[in-house]
């Protein structure tokens, strides 16, 4: 697991249990635990972002998307319930399900001027 992932869930975890990670000793109790599990295993992490990205910046020829989060999310979703484990999640996998969704919720490219919407 990619280091800046452990320190985002550390995060995460303070702040759903109320700790303050301000206290370094705490922080590092959930870091080093967090870490100690990850050690063990892979993940590649696709997020919001990613498919965010993938909407405004890789469909130049139809132009820029602007998707929310909950579009995002509803898309990463899609990703997830037709996974092929042989293949995994490719940006080509990503790009094909993103456009999918615009195509399917007639979401209708943006003007330049125009800023994002999370």
């Amino acid at each position: 697991m990619y280091d800046y992932l452990i320190r985002d869930m550390t995060g995460a975890v303070s702040q759903a249990l109320g700790i303050d990670i301000s206290n370094s000793e705490e922080r590092e109790k959930i870091y080093k635990a967090l870490q100690s599990f990850w050690s063990m295993s892979i993940a590649d992490v696709w997020g919001v972002d990613d498919v965010q990205d993938c909407a405004q910046y890789h469909f130049e020829s139809e132009g820029n998307f602007i998707l929310t989060v909950d579009q995002a999310i509803e898309v990463l979703q899609n990703i997830q319930r037709n996974l092929d484990a042989s293949t995994g999640i490719t940006w080509e996998e990503v790009e094909a399900h993103t456009w999918d969704y615009i195509k399917s919720h007639n979401i209708q490219p943006t003007n330049e001027d125009e800023e994002e919407v999370y």
